[in-house]
């Protein structure tokens, strides 16, 4: 998927979330996976923190981890 957005046959988002999302996963611990990274992404663009109930996701900046 990395290969094919950068191959220039697609536009990905402006932001380049996508693309930096799955970049960190090229050699990242497996539990955290692409649709954490893009979200927390997401998050870090707009300047505020991320919450999540994931422990793995805890590992990133800027997120807090709830406990049930």
């Amino acid at each position: 998927l990395l290969e094919f957005l950068r191959s220039g046959l697609v536009q990905p988002q402006e932001d380049g979330a996508a693309v930096a999302a799955l970049e960190a996963c090229v050699d990242a611990p497996a539990k955290l996976g692409f649709a954490d990274r893009l979200i927390h992404l997401q998050y870090r663009a707009r300047s505020v923190s991320m919450v999540t109930f994931e422990r793995a996701a805890g590992r990133l900046e800027r997120t807090e981890v709830l406990h049930a």
